[in-house]
This record gives structure tokens, sequence and C-alpha cells, in this order.
């Protein structure tokens, strides 16, 4: 009997270590926007290029680390949930999720007629998912095979 049928929640959070790679590229572009400010000598254009670039520096090298390292998918006895940034948030019912869906970036839950209940982003590594199928009772699906064709 899972932890989730004795009816406690359980959170699944995405590994940092697996998100390394993909991270590091918009870190690299926050690094660039940095060094195009510094080697132009932008800050003497005036206070619209500063602002212009701390928004760059913020969307390209902090949010994304803040949505990874605040993101969790949860379930609890009725319902499936997530919450990112602190404030985005997300629930399906539990008992209306028929299949896990993963994808590339997504990872979808469908229910019936093929509604989709819930999505997130792919953060969370295979086996994560399959966890999180087994947690619900259900096998976790790969896009194609969902679709009808080979997996």
């Amino acid at each position: 009997m899972s932890a989730v049928a004795r009816g406690r929640r359980v959170e699944y959070r995405p590994r940092v270590a697996d998100n390394v790679p993909g991270m590091a590229i918009f870190t690299a572009l926050g690094v660039f926007f940095i060094a195009l400010f510094a080697f132009t000598r932008a800050w003497t254009s005036g206070a619209w290029t500063i602002g212009a670039t701390a928004l760059l520096v913020g969307a390209f090298a902090g949010l994304p680390w803040a949505y990874l390292l605040t993101a969790r998918l949860w379930i609890d006895g009725d319902e499936v949930g997530t919450d990112r940034l602190l404030f985005l948030k997300a629930r399906a019912p539990r008992g209306e999720i028929r299949h896990v869906v993963a994808g590339q970036s997504k990872v979808v839950f469908v229910g019936h007629g093929d509604r989709v209940l819930l999505a997130v982003r792919r953060f969370f590594s295979d086996d994560q998912i399959r966890s999180i199928a087994a947690d619900l009772g259900l096998k976790a699906e790969g896009y194609a095979r969902y679709m009808g064709g080979p997996l």
C-alpha cells in the first residue's frame, strides 16, 4: 500500500543535478548580458539601459533557477497539484486522472475524453515520473504511445 493510499501527502521536487545542463544555458545568457553591459559601458546611456539589463539578467539568470528550486508536484488522497514560484498553483481531482503522459517538455495528466486536467513542466526525471504514475495507480506513457504510434 502506497503512502498516498494511506492518506498522506506525497511531494515530488525536481532534482537539481538532472537539470543543470539546461539551466546553465539560461545562466550563461544572464552572464552574457552582464558582460555586454560592462564592456559596452552601457551605464553611460542612462537609467533605462540599466533597468533593461537588470530585467534581462533576472529573466535569464534568476527566474529559471527560482522556478526550478520552488517547483513541486504533490499527490494526496483527493487531488494532484503543482506549486511553482510560490504563487502559481494548479490542481486536478485525483479520481478523474486516467493517463500520465510524459514528453520532452511536459508531463500531462489526462482525464476522460482525453481532456488535459493538469500539465507541468518536465523538470522531473523518468524515475520520478514512474513513481508519480505508480502513486496514482497508473503507468506512465510517452507521447508517441499515447498518440497510437510506437514508443
